[in-house]
């Protein structure tokens, strides 16, 4: 397991963790997430669905105890959660009636925060500090992680972390891609009151 003396900074505040999930349990997320019931996945997003996981609680509490590990200081903290939910990504020819084909993005630029957002999660509500996003697939051609306001594109590498501030400043999107399933976890840290 990965420790936050691992971090590689790919710039002044977007750092990444490589090998963060080992590809054995990367194997049992894929195999439980083409188990999740068509009526469990949670379709929220024209351009990506999420799968809930309840079988991988055990094997999460690793990663969530990591994760609350790196992101613990001063300023911020990440908040474990039980059940995984993984975000997956369609394939771009099942979007190409939702764009104009000159777009670059599959998910348009966002800050995952602002002055005035406020995430609800389980009911606490809290500011956001910054994001975060595991990579659990890689096999697919695009579906880079680019930050619009610096010079940073990130190409997926499955069981790779990157963590960026959840400003405006790093506003990021996610480029077109086409192959497989786009798969990763995404989670955020919250701000100490």
């Amino acid at each position: 397991m990965k420790t936050s003396l691992d971090k590689k900074y790919l710039e002044k505040n977007i750092f990444c963790i490589e090998n963060f999930i080992s590809q054995e349990d990367i194997k049992l997320i894929l195999e439980e997430i083409d188990k999740v019931p068509e009526n469990d996945i949670y379709k929220h997003h024209a351009v990506h669905q999420s799968y809930p996981t309840p079988n991988l609680d055990l094997i999460w509490q690793k990663y969530n105890k990591s994760l609350c590990e790196i992101f613990r200081d001063d300023t911020q903290y990440y908040r474990s959660l039980g059940t995984p939910s993984f975000i997956v990504y369609k394939d771009e020819v099942d979007l190409e009636h939702r764009r104009r084909p000159e777009d670059e993005w599959l998910m348009f630029p966002h800050a995952d925060c602002t002055e005035d957002t406020y995430i609800d999660h389980d009911g606490v509500v809290a500011n956001v500090v910054s994001g975060l996003v595991i990579f659990i697939t890689d096999d697919f051609d695009g579906g880079e992680l680019k930050y619009t306001n610096k010079n940073v594109i990130i190409k997926p590498k499955s069981g790779m972390l990157v963590s960026h501030p959840g400003t405006l400043e790093y506003e990021h999107g996610v480029l077109r891609f086409q192959g497989n399933r786009r798969i990763i976890f995404s989670g955020m840290t919250y701000a100490n009151v």
